[in-house]
């Protein structure tokens, strides 16, 4: 077994020295500094008489504490022993070139850590790397270790939260998760950078008056996004005014406006289209159209549907009635002739722990005909004639109901908008 020859810091070399008597032969147990004698292996033992190294042949060390000299020392010679211990090197990890540990590694003290400014380019999962840099690099704070995932790096130091909005919390497959819901416009500021899940869903349009369409939900986006430790402006749009209607007959109602939350912007939902001027508008979701064969709106790719069109023949003393506003989840129902269209249905999400369906739009409104009915996710009623139509709900999103004819002729205002966001924690 090698040894090595310059002694480490925590030592392998020990000496012993002797003081003889006359003729002694035999040295063993406590020496002149209170040591006792003890060695591993014969071959790694150096004798000195008086300075001088003896040969293997001038003495006998089998025994592990004893040397014996072939010739018996005189009175007062310093006999002195250098004993050098034995231990293996294999299976090391190299300080300069690095290597890898295939077991468990426990440490009994501080164990410290030093990293690169840059994650390593071709990571496996579960790999370890600390970020030295003083700036977020891939996601990962400044002076923050994180774990390779198998797609990306997450951080495990500074643990991630932030401030705004109304903070909840839940529990799903063992992983719990804070949820910050905005009623209103207010600041989103995270502590590190990380990933969040959001929804943003931008207020609903209004209801047209006098049979006419209903309004279009307002634009519905989810998904996830990266965000720094830094102040993100959140936007919650208001569901759009319900139009009037004077003397002259109805007027045009109202798009909800836009709801935001750093680069995602959901846009607010179409109004449906009023009697006479018939068209509705373009949103997030489509108004309905009006009587007097009112085209409905169209909805934003990716957030919306389009509105149902509107009709003039057919219906109680063949009146015509106005469709349906577009959902996030469905396209607003096109009037018949005996009926005005329901709103197109919203869209369900879990972002809080639970389902909840979100972005309906409002019905349309007839002549003397039964009340249509909203999208789910909040959408209004729109008005048959025999009773007024109803807003859409507030904070889904939801298009406003449409008026009918007669004392219930204004539309309704659209439902105002939510912004959500969570994260693990």
């Amino acid at each position: 077994m090698p040894y090595i020859g310059t002694s480490p810091s925590n030592g392998v070399r020990r000496v012993f020295d002797y003081t003889a008597t006359a003729g002694q032969t035999s040295f063993s147990g406590s020496d002149n500094n209170s040591q006792t004698l003890t060695y591993t292996d014969s071959a790694y033992i150096d004798v000195y008489q008086n300075g001088i190294l003896l040969v293997p042949s001038d003495y006998t060390a089998t025994t592990g504490t004893t040397v014996v000299l072939d010739t018996g020392a005189t009175v007062n010679d310093s006999v002195q022993m250098v004993v050098y211990d034995v231990f293996s090197v294999a299976d090391t990890v190299s300080k300069s070139a690095g290597g890898t540990f295939d077991g468990d590694i426990t440490s009994g003290g501080t164990l410290n850590i030093a990293g690169t400014t840059t994650a390593p380019s071709s990571p496996s999962a579960g790999d370890l790397w600390f970020n030295s840099a003083t700036s977020t690099v891939s996601d990962v704070n400044s002076k923050a270790l994180a774990v390779y995932n198998g797609n990306s790096w997450d951080q495990m130091s500074n643990i991630f939260s932030a401030t705004g909005g109304t903070i909840s919390t839940y529990s799903s497959g063992g992983v719990n998760y804070n949820v910050h819901t905005f009623t209103s416009s207010g600041v989103f500021k995270p502590t590190a950078a990380a990933t969040v899940n959001y929804l943003v869903v931008a207020g609903g349009g209004s209801g047209g008056s006098n049979i006419a369409g209903g309004g279009g939900a307002g634009g519905l986006r989810a998904g996830t996004l990266a965000v720094l430790a830094q102040s993100y402006a959140i936007t919650v749009g208001a569901g759009g005014a319900a139009g009037q209607v004077d003397s002259g007959g109805a007027q045009s109602g109202n798009n909800g406006t836009d709801s935001t939350f750093s680069s995602i912007t959901s846009i607010g939902g179409g109004a449906g289209g009023p009697e006479f001027s018939g068209n509705a508008n373009n949103g997030g979701s489509g108004g309905g159209g009006s009587r007097n064969g009112g085209n409905a709106g169209s909805g934003t790719s990716g957030q919306g549907n389009d509105g149902g069109n509107g009709t003039t023949s057919g219906g109680t003393d063949n009146q015509g009635s106005g469709g349906g506003g577009g959902g996030a989840g469905a396209v607003g129902v096109a009037a018949t002739n005996s009926a005005p269209g329901n709103g197109g249905a919203g869209l369900a999400n879990s972002i809080t722990g639970s389902s909840v369906t979100y972005a309906g739009g409002g019905g349309g409104g007839g002549y003397n005909t039964s009340n249509s009915s909203g999208g789910s996710g909040g959408g209004g009623n729109g008005s048959g004639g025999g009773s007024a139509a109803t807003v859409g709900a507030a904070n889904t999103g939801s298009g406003g109901g449409a008026g009918g004819y007669s004392g219930n002729r204004p539309g309704k205002s659209g439902g105002s908008g939510i912004v959500i966001i969570s994260y693990a924690v």
